[in-house]
């Protein structure tokens, strides 16, 4: 994960996000140091043309964010309105991490996922 303009540079941080075999359950750690302020919101965003959009809050937390989601308890939104439109996002490489902090609401820490094709 990369700051954002204007964030310290010194802020970090890395995110995984792994599918159960049977592609059900979406598990996520997320790990982040040196932000400018208290992480509020921990955000998988996916593209848009040349914006991104909402996909998932994925929590909070102090260092690390650890957690889960399975199919079942998936609301869509507009963004990916089906769970599959989400696997293929991820899948994809356009699904993003972004981490919210006190001192920039829109985010200080972001990155792109590189995904794999499912196999």
């Amino acid at each position: 994960m990369q700051p954002a303009a204007g964030a310290p540079q010194s802020a970090n941080g890395a995110a995984y996000i792994f599918l159960t075999p049977g592609g059900t359950e979406l598990r996520f750690a997320i790990s982040y140091a040196n932000t400018s302020g208290v992480v509020t919101d921990a955000r998988l965003e996916v593209a848009q043309g040349t914006s991104r959009a909402l996909a998932l809050r994925l929590g909070k937390g102090t260092s690390t964010i650890f957690g889960s989601l399975p199919q079942s308890a998936f609301v869509g939104v507009p963004a990916v309105p089906t769970w599959n439109l989400l696997l293929d996002a991820i899948r994809g490489g356009r699904a993003y991490v972004t981490l919210a902090t006190t001192t920039a609401a829109a985010g200080e820490l972001s990155g792109r996922l590189l995904g794999q094709p499912a196999g």
